[in-house]
């Protein structure tokens, strides 16, 4: 599998997405039905070290890919597995003002029923 060629549409197929190795496989064989799973396990991995991608992981059993965007919080449904992105600005977290944020990984699980 040429990086390069598959590159964008992996970051595009994430952009606004979480998306698992299998689920983004499977979108890129409908277009290219030559590639191979195993390629695609390794550029998505490849693509995460360059800090392309973010690695979600300890959601559910699966890891989960998305685009690597501003700080955000993930809210993950633990009965459906849905995951919501936050902007952290959206946030009042009462931080001290002489603390400043350079990086949030955060995972907030629970129920999203009303």
């Amino acid at each position: 599998m040429k990086l390069a060629y598959y590159n964008d549409l992996i970051v595009d197929l994430c952009d606004n997405n979480h998306l698992s190795v299998d689920d983004i496989f499977e979108r890129i064989a409908e277009k290219y039905p030559s590639v191979g799973r195993s390629s695609v396990y390794r550029n998505v991995e490849l693509l995460v070290k360059e800090w392309k991608l973010n690695k979600l992981t300890w959601v559910g059993n699966k890891s989960y890919f998305e685009k690597a965007k501003q700080n955000h919080i993930h809210f993950v449904d633990e009965q459906t597995g849905q995951i919501i992105d936050v902007d952290i600005d959206a946030l009042s977290l009462n931080l001290p003002q002489w603390f400043q944020v350079s990086n949030v990984d955060c995972k907030v699980y629970g129920s999203m029923s009303v």
